[in-house]
């Protein structure tokens, strides 16, 4: 896969998961864009940062929710 279609792929997750996450939590834009952005870019895993911190004080289990939709949105995309 070259990097723009990477690249494509990766856009398209994060708006999914943005998408879907940002209907369960009332959590403020900036703290959910980096989670999401961080969650993409490592595949699937949201590393240690102060937006991390927050959400995990702010709202409980948001940061699990975020690497478990990834994957499912990730494995619906090889089923396509």
């Amino acid at each position: 896969m070259n990097s723009s279609m990477n690249t494509n792929y990766s856009d398209e997750i994060y708006k999914i998961l943005y998408n879907k996450i940002n209907n369960q939590y009332d959590i403020r834009n900036p703290i959910l864009a980096h989670l999401v952005r961080d969650c993409v870019n490592n595949f699937g895993v949201i590393p240690s940062s102060k937006f991390k911190e927050i959400a995990d004080l702010q709202y409980g289990r948001i940061i699990e929710d975020i690497q478990n939709e990834y994957f499912n949105i990730k494995a619906s995309f090889k089923n396509v």
